[in-house]
């Protein structure tokens, strides 16, 4: 059962990138960040405008696949094999749908295994068959990613769409300029130690294309663990003049451990009655979708159900998880050796994912000994949250998330680069607090910056989600630090060291956000000044929870719903449609998903 629970997993994550990219995004001239954003011009930084070079995130990296001349293969309509995640073969979907359905109908009727897992486990295999890893570490086929040697402003439309769409990072080129930004692109198919020796390259090519003396680093992410290996082998660490860590997995995370070592929550309590409403409802926002889902899930039997899952999770963990060093890479130091010695069987395997352990075990002296030479590091985190909460509630399915502090990701002890932390949603003892410094204990006591690495310039964001590019916040406090604006958590009241979270996006996202939209319609003539009376409280209202750095859920919902409101009676959004159909308005199915749970638990109709 717990072998297969990850493909699931894997499924939908795929599903939720694959929707965060649908919304453009491009960084524009006269956007109105003078009017939104008033302190990006108002702190004035150090007057060091280094370049930034981003090291990204996981879905940050297009990669396609190529001949073995190098060229990339197309598809059937002549489109490229390109992907930032997961790189999917559809051609033999649909035979291997028209096989698997028979057999699935034939084990449902009979109650026992027809070909259903044998079926299930070809067409995983088919399907993923391209990121395939060999025993060594190695890509079974020539998976090749794509850099990007200009920097942003030089980058054609494409490729600037992109950048915007996955890093959202538009206050961030205000204050620095697009052509002071670079992105630093890497195999996640590959050997995080292999993929780090190009940075040494990749400075010298930016400091000889902008004349600078230095380079910022902006690790995002999964882009922590290119510092990790970049500080251990990197020959130009002296031309690094600031690292800002934005959560980033510097010591990795226990999901991916868990997903290795196949440790699931699996039990029926949470498993066949909790998990599915959790994970419906943050995909879709109808739970009860979820409660249709486990009804469904009784017409199996529990060892079929249980051996299909195996059969499609077995498919993946022993060749695309189990033999890919970058997910290594992922797992926390603190686990890396039971595990390895447990799952790595290859000895050119061990020998790569050993190397980075070394690397991720030296980070914090490497990190102080570039600190001693000049190179000022910071970090922003998010914490409080288990990693059932946020939008990729699948994760929850991990044994860890019963005792995690994280961002629903990756833990703040990883991203903070050694924070102490106490279950989310829970207190340090009455003994702790006494004994330990309270200017560094967060106010709902769950978290103690004092054993961070670099305290005093790490910030904190109780109840953000990962994807921090949703809290315009967090991307001005990270753009005002690379410009010296913001030294250390004392530099300024506009960002507080321990501060709430928000997702601002439908409001700010550049350039469709919805407060920029009322800018323009307020200080322009698109609408009568009849109009602008009608639609400034809400207006002023949404700009003043912006502008205010110390961020509230529920404020900025709240703001973002009456701006929608009020900009639909002044025709800037179009008037609400007619409510959709929801499952939830159906009572009965979870009063039928209570029942049956209660009547079955895990088991089939027929056990």
């Amino acid at each position: 059962m717990k072998k297969l629970i990850s493909v699931f997993l894997a499924a939908l994550l795929a599903f939720c990138c694959i929707l965060a990219v649908s919304a453009g995004a491009v960084y524009v001239e006269n956007n109105h960040f003078k009017t939104v954003y008033p302190e990006l011009f108002e702190l004035k930084g150090d007057g060091n405008n280094y370049p930034t070079i981003i090291l990204p995130g996981i879905n940050h990296s297009p990669y396609y696949l190529a001949d073995e001349t190098g060229s990339a293969v197309l598809d059937s309509n002549g489109n490229e094999l390109t992907s930032t995640l997961l790189l999917l073969d559809r051609t033999p979907l649909k035979k291997d749908i028209v096989k698997l359905v028979p057999r699935l109908l034939a084990s449902l009727l009979l109650q026992r295994d027809i070909g259903a897992t044998e079926g299930i486990s070809t067409l995983v295999y088919d399907l993923m068959h391209y990121m395939d890893m060999n025993p060594d570490g190695s890509s079974v086929n020539n998976l090749v990613t794509k850099t990007f040697d200009v920097p942003v402003s030089e980058m054609n439309e494409s490729d600037k769409k992109f950048f915007y769409t996955m890093l959202p990072v538009e206050p961030i080129a205000e204050v620095c300029g697009e052509n002071n930004l670079f992105l630093y692109t890497f195999a996640l198919f590959g050997d995080p130690m292999e993929s780090a020796k190009g940075i040494d390259g990749f400075i010298d090519a930016v400091l000889e294309k902008t004349g600078a003396e230095k380079v910022n680093l902006a690790t995002v992410s999964l882009g922590g663990t290119m510092l990790s290996a970049y500080a251990e082998t990197g020959k130009n660490l002296s031309k690094v003049h600031k690292i800002v860590n934005m959560v980033s997995l510097l010591n990795g995370t226990d999901i991916i451990a868990d997903f290795i070592d196949r440790d699931f929550n699996v039990s029926d309590d949470f498993f066949r009655k909790e998990y599915f409403p959790i994970v419906m409802e943050s995909l879709t926002g109808d739970r009860t979708l979820g409660n249709l889902v486990n009804i469904l899930l009784h017409l199996m039997p529990r060892k079929l159900f249980e051996g299909i899952v195996s059969a499609a999770y077995g498919t993946l963990h022993d060749t695309l998880i189990v033999n890919n060093p970058q997910f290594w890479a992922m797992v926390p130091a603190e686990r890396y050796e039971a595990l390895a010695d447990k799952w790595i069987k290859n000895d050119v395997l061990r020998t790569k994912t050993d190397a980075f352990q070394q690397a991720r075990l030296n980070l914090k002296n490497n990190l102080i000994s570039m600190s001693k030479n000049g190179t000022e590091i910071f970090s922003v985190c998010g914490y409080n949250l288990s990693y059932t909460d946020g939008d990729y509630s699948f994760f929850g399915v991990v044994k860890s998330s019963e005792s995690a502090n994280s961002d629903g990701i990756i833990p703040v002890s990883s991203t903070s680069l050694g924070a102490t932390a106490v279950k989310a949603k829970t207190q340090f003892s009455k003994e702790y607090l006494e004994s330990h410094d309270s200017k560094y204990i967060s106010p709902d006591k769950c978290v103690d910056a004092s054993t961070c690495l670099f305290p005093d310039r790490t910030w904190f964001f109780s109840g953000q989600h990962h994807e921090v590019g949703r809290n315009d916040a967090v991307i001005r406090l990270t753009a005002l630090i690379l410009n010296g604006a913001v030294r250390d958590v004392s530099s300024t009241t506009l960002f507080p060291q321990f501060n709430g979270a928000r997702n601002s996006r439908a409001m700010t996202r550049v350039p469709q956000g919805r407060l920029f939209a009322a800018v323009e319609a307020m200080e322009g003539d698109t609408i009568s000044a009849q109009q602008k009376e009608i639609l400034r409280p809400a207006y002023e209202n949404a700009l003043a929870v912006i502008r205010d750095t110390s961020c509230n859920i529920e404020k900025t919902e709240k703001a973002n719903e009456e701006l929608l409101e009020a900009m639909r009676k002044v025709g800037l959004e179009p008037e609400k449609g007619k409510e959709e159909f929801s499952l939830s308005k159906l009572s009965f199915i979870e009063t039928l998903d209570k029942f049956l749970f209660d009547r079955f638990g895990g088991e089939g109709f027929f056990r």
